[in-house]
């Protein structure tokens, strides 16, 4: 097979395009290594010379701007699962594929341009800006083609598994076009917000807000940028969870219950997130009730899915296996053991610590404490959206049907690096006044050092695989 096949099925295909965005993401997190406070406390300096805007209104926009430059890129991985592992109408596939991803990639590149190009004269005159909000309406015009696209009917996406037929409806089909709808309306609300910066309106990161005294009982803009965060991320992260529940290849009634489960999950967790536009104090409840849906799902897909290890492992075998060779076989695949694992770990890091703060809530907002609320709010959802992105990383080494040596190196580097990054971080994030925290920050450079190699050296093996023996399908 030719050099230049190769080049177009990596970019027609949508595992090439998969790998091109995992290159994307690990680029720029590369380029955001060599100048950051680890690596300029070891060699003194920035690896790459760069002038930053240093003023807090720059600070905020360059982070607002690296937000998205790495989440739409994710949201378009996401969304070749979706068009790949799901019925949709092949009518809109090309449409919906392509447009979100030159959309995804535009956002990104441009995004990145304008936050930390200061000495190109091409993102100095909001040239790079004006790009980057073109890239995301096409990201967004096509996340409505996707839509349409996967939305379920009695006339279309019918399966032979009873257990996901409802009344003529494909529950699989159903939530993963619920959420996608719930995705772009979140998307639409931090449009708006965005829309009014410089009238009335200034950018601003959710956690400097948080202790803000003086909000306005009803519309606020800065709110809807806490809206707009913490719900983009928790419908991601239902998407995974979706893409987790197809992946353990559950059946039956568990299969069934879980669908339902996660229907009203999505819905309230959606409207408690819209609420806080509101200021309505009682919209994190409401949000806690619909986690609460999605926690169980997420738990039922963890047990199952764990327990399905050992039964791929062992085979006829399993049945009369005892439970120490049962437990045994599970960690003889270590790429679902971490995928699964990540389910029940971020109740550990993410669930239960946020309990327990919203419990200690009068505590943390004492003035003793107003550092280390600022560090919880910050770190608590970047855990989160980390788990999810790691979780992505698994599903990927599945789907590309990597094993061996590659295989279990990225599993166990995936295994260790999230149960040493996320609980150090989690310790790090509720520790005490007055301690700096400083072991448990190395501990957490120790955890993304082994997530880092996990999805480098990963990417960098399919790559070297794929344009050294056969095509991208």
């Amino acid at each position: 097979m030719s050099f230049n096949h190769k080049i177009r099925s990596f970019f027609t295909s949508y595992k090439g395009l998969l790998a091109l965005i995992i290159l994307f993401e690990l680029a720029i997190i590369v380029f955001l290594s060599t100048f950051s406070q680890p690596v300029v406390e070891l060699f003194g300096k920035p690896l790459i010379p760069i002038d930053l805007d240093n003023s807090e209104r720059g600070r905020v926009a360059r982070i607002v701007m690296l937000y998205h430059a790495l989440a739409v890129p994710f949201l378009a991985a996401v969304s070749y699962f979706t068009l790949d592992w799901y019925e949709v109408r092949e009518s809109l596939e090309l449409q919906a594929k392509w447009s979100i991803t030159s959309g995804a990639l535009l956002t990104g590149f441009t995004g990145m341009l304008f936050a930390y190009g200061s000495n190109i004269k091409f993102s100095d005159d909001w040239v790079a800006h004006g790009l980057f909000i073109f890239g995301l309406s096409v990201t967004f015009y096509g996340g409505v083609l996707l839509a349409i696209a996967i939305w379920p009917t009695k006339d279309f996406a019918q399966s032979d598994q009873p257990e996901l037929m409802f009344k003529g409806i494909n529950l699989e089909n159903f939530n993963m076009g619920l959420n996608i709808v719930a995705i772009l309306i979140s998307g639409v609300i931090g449009a708006w917000a965005a829309a009014h910066f410089g009238n009335g309106f200034e950018a601003v990161l959710a956690e400097d807000i948080v202790r803000d005294e003086n909000k306005n009982i009803g519309f606020s803009y800065n709110e809807m940028v806490v809206s707009h965060l913490h719900i983009m991320v928790a419908l991601l992260a239902a998407a995974v969870l979706l893409l987790t529940l197809k992946h353990s290849k559950m059946d039956g009634k568990l299969l069934r219950i879980s669908h339902f489960l996660f229907t009203p999950g999505v819905v309230i967790i959606s409207l408690g997130a819209w609420l806080v536009i509101t200021t309505y104090e009682g919209a994190h409840k409401v949000i806690n009730i619909g986690a609460g849906f999605l926690l169980i799902v997420g738990a039922i897909v963890a047990v199952y899915g764990i327990m399905n290890i050992s039964k791929n492992v062992l085979g006829e075998g399993y049945e009369t296996a005892s439970s120490k060779d049962k437990i045994i076989a599970t960690f003889k695949d270590p790429v679902d053991l971490a995928l699964y694992w990540q389910l029940i770990w971020v109740n550990a890091t993410s669930t239960f610590p946020g309990v327990y703060v919203a419990i200690n809530l009068e505590l943390y907002r004492s003035e003793e404490y107003t550092e280390l609320e600022r560090t919880f709010n910050t770190g608590h959802w970047h855990v989160l959206a980390t788990i999810v992105a790691m979780m992505m990383v698994m599903l990927t080494i599945k789907w590309f049907d990597i094993k061996g040596k590659m295989a279990t190196f990225a599993g166990w580097s995936t295994l260790i690096g999230t149960i040493f990054g996320f609980g150090f971080a989690t310790l790090y994030m509720l520790r005490k006044p007055g301690d700096d925290g400083l072991l448990l920050f190395l501990l957490i450079d120790v955890g993304v050092m082994f997530m880092f190699m996990a999805v480098g050296i990963f990417g960098l093996y399919y790559l070297v695989k794929k344009f050294t023996t056969d095509e991208f399908d």
